[in-house]
């Protein structure tokens, strides 16, 4: 009997850990620790742990040049096969997000963050492509944890 009172102790107390960790409103920290993880994410070609930063709902459009295929528009499983597709070639690829900026909505509910994102992608030393995307990625404060709602990315190369 004592054993199932531990376990049942031990459960609620990472229950409770868990729920007061849930955040209440989202700030410009959360979103920043949120934005950062995703970034290094992104450098280590880590697909899971970025995408668990996504609603399951999420929408991700990627507004390119006419020449590769201009405006697409798809989901987050999408997204995650073509992340992994692109990060399984044998290539060498850069990452790095600068001029970040973060607005609070006043009910503490939503975000919006925009940013500056410069990636490159190499084979044997050689640069294939170079771009610069300005994003807009749409948070909101989903079970007590900052998600994103929708990525817009206008792709320049």
């Amino acid at each position: 009997m004592k054993l199932h009172t531990l376990i049942l102790i031990s459960v609620l107390g990472i229950i409770s850990i868990n729920t007061a960790y849930a955040e209440k409103r989202l700030s410009e920290r959360s979103v920043s620790n949120m934005l950062k993880t995703m970034e290094k994410s992104a450098k280590s070609h880590d697909a899971e742990t970025l995408m668990s930063f996504f609603s399951k709902n999420a929408k991700i459009i990627l507004d390119m040049p006419a020449k590769l295929g201009g405006k697409t528009v798809m989901g987050v499983s999408k997204f995650t096969d073509m992340l992994k597709q692109s990060w399984g070639m044998k290539a060498e690829f850069t990452y790095e997000t600068r001029d970040v900026v973060i607005s609070i909505a006043a009910d503490g509910k939503s975000a919006i963050a925009t940013d500056l994102t410069l990636e490159t992608v190499s084979i044997g030393g050689k640069l294939i492509m170079s771009t610069k995307t300005k994003e807009k990625i749409t948070i909101e404060l989903i079970d007590g944890k900052p998600l994103i709602m929708e990525l817009y990315g206008k792709v320049e190369i």
